[in-house]
């Protein structure tokens, strides 16, 4: 369902919570339902909705803080949730919307062959052409040939460029400029394997991503908690993605810079560990993003 239908459905059902009963687990268990579906509903960029929306997107998904305050405490967080989901469809917006964004990041893969089959293949699709972004990364070598094949429907990036400008003695490095004079559109910075393998560092991130949009490029910025974080609870990970990885690049970048930026939430913890990010775990970060 869209938003509009969300809030449709929603409006039927009674405000004060009285469809539960006095029935703690009932009241519990729409606390996390509407937690959950909360973030649905803001399809628009907000202007007076932070303050309805910050205190509930910091709470957490399994409703764990009411579950165990009695049905009284449960019920009140059912009515006033109820009642937030009209208010934030009603809010006035800056008429900015969310632009899709689908990227893929081939990383340190890919033959001829398999690139030249993966190129035939994203050419035979249909492609809405106002409201999505589609973005391939491909390696170094197989940038120019995706670029020249592939349907211009599809967007190419870079999936790292050099701090440096321009040229000189940087061996095997790749500006910025040069990206941009070959025609891409986009690049990675952040992403997690460049910070943990390179040792890449929030400030760096931020000053390549600079580069990046001063030469004309879209900035793709990865972010993310290893396990240690995401065992430290929510909290600790947002204090590590907002106040280290995103705010080192709120100081390199001015407000006209963002609109070139997207933000790529990587849940790192989740990569070879056995462990699975749900989407209600994945929501929780971007709905925290999104209203820092």
């Amino acid at each position: 369902m869209n938003p509009s239908q969300i809030i449709v459905q929603e409006a039927l059902k009674p405000v004060d919570g009285s469809d539960l009963g006095n029935d703690r687990a009932a009241a519990v268990a729409e606390v996390k339902r509407l937690r959950a579906l909360l973030p649905q509903v803001t399809q628009t960029i907000a202007v007076n909705s932070n303050d309805l929306l910050v205190s509930e997107g910091l709470k957490p998904l399994d409703a764990s803080d009411v579950a165990d305050k009695g049905a009284e405490a449960a019920l009140a967080e059912v009515k006033w949730l109820r009642s937030l989901l009209p208010k934030v469809a009603q809010t006035p917006t800056t008429g900015l919307t969310r632009k899709r964004f689908v990227g893929g990041n081939w990383k340190s893969n890919g033959t001829k062959a398999a690139v030249a089959k993966l190129v035939k293949m994203f050419n035979g699709f249909d492609y809405p052409t106002t409201d999505v972004d589609v973005v391939v990364a491909p390696t170094w070598l197989h940038i120019d040939y995706v670029q020249k094949n592939v349907t211009p429907n599809v967007q190419v990036a870079s999936q790292n460029i050099a701090v440096a400008e321009g040229k000189g003695a940087y061996t095997g490095e790749v500006t910025a400029a040069m990206l941009k004079e070959y025609g891409l559109q986009w690049c990675i910075v952040g992403h997690s394997e460049r910070r943990s393998i390179e040792a890449e560092s929030d400030t760096l991130t931020a000053m390549k991503a600079k580069k990046a949009i001063d030469a004309g490029l879209n900035v793709i910025i990865c972010c993310g908690e290893q396990l240690a974080d995401r065992k430290a609870g929510l909290s600790a990970s947002l204090r590590l993605i907002l106040d280290q990885q995103l705010n080192a690049c709120v100081k390199a970048l001015n407000m006209q810079d963002w609109s070139k930026v997207v933000i790529a939430y990587e849940p790192v913890w989740a990569i070879g560990t056995g462990l699975t990010a749900s989407p209600a775990q994945a929501q929780e970060v971007h709905n925290a993003i999104r209203q820092w």
